[in-house]
This record gives structure tokens, sequence and C-alpha cells, in this order.
């Protein structure tokens, strides 16, 4: 049981690193910046 408990942990952690760090052009923090981009060209 407990090495299902480390892979449900170790998965959990790189979802967070993803979300705080982003996944490169894809990710939502990378649309967000250049959906503010575009509004400042306007």
């Amino acid at each position: 049981m407990m090495h299902e408990g480390r892979t449900d942990l170790c998965m959990w952690l790189g979802c967070l690193f993803l979300l705080i760090v982003g996944a490169g052009s894809f990710s939502g923090d990378a649309e967000i910046s250049r959906k503010k981009n575009a509004a400042n060209v306007v």
C-alpha cells in the first residue's frame, strides 16, 4: 500500500509544479499573458 501512496504524492507534486511554473506556451499563465499583451497593444 505504501508504494501506491508515494506514487500518488509524486503525481500531486508534479501537477502542483506545473500549475505554479507552467507548461510553456500551452500553459494557462501563457494564455493570460498573451491576452494582457494584446489588450495593452490596442
